[in-house]
């Protein structure tokens, strides 16, 4: 893992600075040092601050035109596959960062040389490439990491009140995205070359959509004049909720983006998670959202290594795409709500004991519960290849718990409790195996199935 503290940037496992990861360590170093004054510990929240201004200015560096449109982009981006990431996530990531900054009580006192810096770097990058760019995008989550960093931008450099056009096409967008369940898919475009599995249903990134709108509504209040925002984050929180199992993590084996993910679950959306249900709360006055937050963040806990890494794929770890400096730099989501989760150590009950029966049909889940018998089954999904589109379908149990015991985890093969045909004969079987196979390989060409593998493998190199 890159270091935070002394400098060293460079990602062990990709060898490679992940610049946008990175400049979450100075909301990190923020909250750290209003911690720190809270409690009168003023020689770390010195080193806290200064911290963050040290990251500030490195973060400044990267900053560079795209060489294809020219706009400002933080480097790599999308020019170095290493860095699995694309430059309008670390561009949001970065202004969110730097507007962090920049409306800190203290960034008055910062020298004015420095101060002119961040606030160039926020103007120049929502200027010439987030405001172009966040509505362009065909994957919700993404349009709106950029959107909520344009967001921040538009709070923290008054008078550019034309970077708000970005930002509302961009959540307008979003919000037409949504089902009316609540979830998302991760790609809303159709007829496209992609798999139609894209446009699968998606509970790792779901959180991202919610935590971003959150934001975006706290920067620019009257995004939500009209209370669609207010809306659908009720909504999409009531899902959250409601795929969240008792262990405090959601079953991979409902998830669209299935190349992504090595194991069965994963703590590396948590930080999300955490940051909308808590805001959830709050919005909606439900409290029990506290609780399943808080069952989320000790899952998280019990992913952090003796470094203060988070493992968010546990065991199998090394095999997930992504690093350990991604999933501890979103860590800042749970630091800016910090407060609020104290609210739920209040609450730390398991998830009650319910009879309610619900269905989300738009996307295919259904949380099924007969007195202290609950399960959380997948009814249907999109086409999937082997990458893309839910795992399972055709009501397959993907939790279950009873009474007292958590929801299964570990040794539960979520495929052990699927509707399937039976009394086949060999021929029938045989005939099913063989025009299955035949389907898929119509449906799913070599040549496209091999390409995308070959963009994974090229990122993981």
């Amino acid at each position: 893992m890159a270091s935070w503290s002394t400098g060293v940037a460079q990602c062990e496992r990709h060898g490679v600075a992940h610049t946008g990861k990175l400049a979450r360590s100075i909301i990190l170093d923020l909250a750290i040092h209003d911690a720190c004054v809270a409690g009168a510990d003023h020689p770390s929240s010195e080193r806290a601050w200064k911290r963050a201004l040290a990251r500030a200015e490195w973060v400044i560096g990267r900053l560079a035109p795209d060489p294809q449109h020219g706009g400002l982009v933080f480097l790599p981006g999308r020019l170095d596959a290493r860095n699995n990431s694309t430059s309008l996530i670390d561009a949001g990531e970065c202004v969110d960062a730097l507007a962090e900054l920049i409306r800190h009580p203290r960034f008055e006192a910062v020298p004015a040389a420095l101060r002119a810096r961040v606030i160039d770097a926020v103007s120049g990058c929502a200027s010439t490439y987030l405001s172009n760019s966040v509505a362009t995008r065909g994957i919700v989550n993404q349009m709106l990491w950029g959107a909520m960093g344009l967001a921040h931008a538009c709070a923290a450099v008054p008078g550019e009140t034309w970077w708000r056009s970005g930002v509302r096409d961009a959540v307008n967008r979003a919000l037409a995205a949504q089902h009316p369940d609540g979830s998302w898919g991760y790609e809303v475009r159709v007829g496209h070359a992609m798999h139609p599995g894209t446009s699968d249903l998606t509970v790792y990134y779901h959180g991202r959509c919610l935590a971003f709108l959150h934001h975006i509504r706290d920067c620019l209040p009257e995004i939500d004049d009209d209370g669609r925002v207010s809306d659908a984050l009720s909504r999409g929180t009531d899902f959250l909720a409601g795929v969240v199992a008792r262990d405090g993590r959601k079953p991979l084996a409902i998830e669209g983006k299935r190349w992504f993910w090595s194991g069965q679950d994963e703590v590396g959306s948590h930080a999300f998670d955490i940051h909308a249900l808590v805001r959830g709360a709050h919005l909606t006055g439900d409290d029990g959202l506290l609780s399943v937050a808080w069952q989320s963040w000790r899952s998280l806990v019990a992913r952090i290594d003796v470094n203060g890494a988070v493992r968010a794929g546990g065991a199998t770890d090394a095999l997930d795409l992504v690093c350990p400096d991604f999933h501890t730099a979103d860590l800042a989501w749970v630091a800016r709500v910090w407060r609020l989760l104290e609210r739920a150590a209040d609450h730390p009950q398991a998830l009650g004991v319910t009879s309610t029966t619900r269905h989300w049909a738009d996307a295919g889940v259904a949380r099924v519960a007969d007195g202290p018998v609950r399960a959380l089954v997948r009814t249907r999904k999109s086409p999937s290849n082997t990458q893309w589109g839910g795992a399972v379908g055709g009501m397959t149990v993907v939790a279950l718990a009873s009474g007292p015991v958590p929801w299964v985890d570990g040794p539960f093969n979520p495929g052990s409790l699927t509707v399937r045909r039976t009394g086949l004969t060999l021929r029938e079987r045989l005939e099913e195996v063989v025009g299955g196979t035949r389907r898929f390989l119509v449906a799913n060409r070599p040549g496209r199935e091999g390409r995308q593998w070959a963009f994974v493998w090229r990122m993981q190199a």
